[in-house]
């Protein structure tokens, strides 16, 4: 099979874009395109390096996004992924591929649920979170418009609607049949990243993804490390993701700047985005990896059900445990290499059992490596096969 892959978006979701090539590169008869931008190519370049049957095509700064996908639509695939659309729909909606489409819905409900009564909600409620009038009102009113108009054409083309884990798949099945519906893991178990942190002297605690306090609870979490003062000389954090003036990003940056200030041993970036060369590297460095979401952050967004998080996958990629909230749904594959929490008190003492106790992290490490064995290229691309 010939795959199209499409990551055309300024901050994308590459690692996806990059489990998808690498889950269909698996079977050496298959011929894979990934079509980007140049930070696209710089993230993902080592792909074809690492692949003989890989392909990264590269945009040209001077041609327009609709020139690209006529330049892709040119070419004959057998399937086409696109893996983030949102500022893209009337480009996508003006160009016929003449193959099936398959659509990554990052949140079902933002898709499949019509939300005409609370857009004029939604309006106020953007506009105070990004100061930005025209944009409130494109993600209320034209972005809906245009996803349903995405929707019927995904379905022309026979194409698929690709989700990250069998909880949602299970829960977009109540608005479109399960034949229409592909799951394919944000991230997969990666055996070239080994793991770094068995020499490390303090728990090293990684939270992975870009610095947003609506999505996370960042200003709780360093509350937590000021009410006990054992922690500093006990952990060591990793914010691992890059920081940008919304969803409050630059006021958690700065409050991790202040901690290390007074002595937390903090890794934070300054820059929008951490390359995935480096997240990987940092990554392989982690003890345990901390998902304090906020996991209801409105009707429309609920991590677990409507949508997901890396936060998870991110934990399959190197094989390492994970500290979740005790709301959330974790993926069965995941439970026994998962500890939950239901507040900050008892987060705090799960964190403080765990720098003190190295077997329990050990343990904890190899039941994390045998479920990571279960979302390999070869074993996601056999059930491929099968839906």
């Amino acid at each position: 099979m010939k795959i199209a892959v499409i990551e055309i978006m300024p901050f994308g979701h590459m690692t996806l874009a990059e489990s998808i090539a690498r889950i269909y590169a698996s079977d050496s008869t298959n011929e894979i395109i990934i079509y980007t931008h140049q930070k696209g190519f710089d993230t993902l370049n080592k792909l074809q390096k690492n692949y003989s049957n890989i392909k990264i095509i590269t945009k040209e700064s001077n041609t327009s996004i609709l020139h690209f996908l006529k330049i892709i639509a040119a070419d004959k695939h057998d399937k086409l992924y696109v893996v983030t659309l949102e500022k893209y729909y009337k480009e996508w909606l003006s160009v016929d591929f003449k193959c099936p489409e398959y659509i990554v819905v990052h949140n079902i409900y933002g898709w499949f649920i019509s939300q005409q009564t609370s857009a004029f909600r939604g309006v106020l409620s953007d506009f105070i979170k990004f100061n930005n009038l025209l944009y409130a009102l494109k993600l209320n009113f034209v972005y809906p418009a245009y996803r349903k108009k995405i929707i019927k054409k995904c379905q022309k083309s026979k194409g698929k609607f690709v989700v990250i884990n069998t909880n949602i798949a299970d829960e977009l099945s109540n608005f479109i049949s399960r034949k229409e519906i592909q799951i394919i893991p944000f991230s997969i178990y990666d055996k070239n990243l080994s793991d770094k942190s068995s020499s490390n002297k303090k728990l090293r605690i990684c939270i992975p993804g870009i610095l947003s306090q609506t999505r996370r609870d960042y200003f709780g979490f360093i509350n937590l490390l000021h009410s006990d003062p054992r922690l500093k000389d006990l952990v060591e954090i990793d914010f691992l993701g890059g920081h940008q003036a919304f969803e409050q990003g630059d006021e958690v940056f700065a409050a991790a700047k202040q901690i290390r200030s007074e002595g937390f041993e903090i890794s934070i970036y300054d820059s929008p985005m951490v390359p995935l060369y480096e997240f990987d590297e940092q990554l392989t460095k982690a003890d345990i990896i901390l998902g304090n979401m906020h996991v209801e952050i409105d009707k429309n967004n609920i991590y677990g059900k409507s949508k997901d998080s890396g936060i998870v996958f991110t934990m399959i990629r190197n094989a390492k445990p994970g500290i979740l909230p005790l709301s959330y749904t974790i993926m069965p594959e995941m439970v026994d290499s998962t500890i939950t929490y239901n507040s900050e008190n008892e987060l705090k003492e799960i964190i403080l059992e765990l720098a003190t106790n190295r077997d329990k992290i050990n343990s904890l490490k190899t039941l994390a490596f045998k479920n990571a064995l279960k979302f390999t290229p070869e074993a996601i691309y056999s059930g491929l096969q099968k839906q």
